[in-house]
């Protein structure tokens, strides 16, 4: 799973590898708590008949992946240059 960060290392400067690598595993976090949405969501979804699922086991996935994702970005946008000053040497 972090052989991404392994190649990044010798592609990269140091300072950019280890950029990389904290994205990298942001990503992977964020990638994960999603999938645990997903997943609770699908097996109540496949209780239904495929006409007859109720929108909101459609939309209130949909809603929770997006604003997750939108606060991730904002997250990244606003303390990301602050935590990776946090992991400077």
């Amino acid at each position: 799973m972090n052989i991404d960060i392994l190649l990044a290392k010798n592609i990269f400067d140091a300072t950019q590898a280890g950029i990389y690598a904290a994205l990298s595993v942001l990503g992977k976090f964020l990638i994960f708590l999603l999938l645990s949405i997903e997943t609770v969501y699908f097996s109540q979804i496949m209780e239904y008949p495929r006409n007859n699922v109720p929108k909101h086991l459609i939309r209130n996935p949909l809603i929770l992946i997006t604003l997750t994702v939108f606060f991730a970005l904002i997250g990244n946008i606003i303390f990301g240059k602050f935590i990776l000053q946090l992991l400077k040497p």
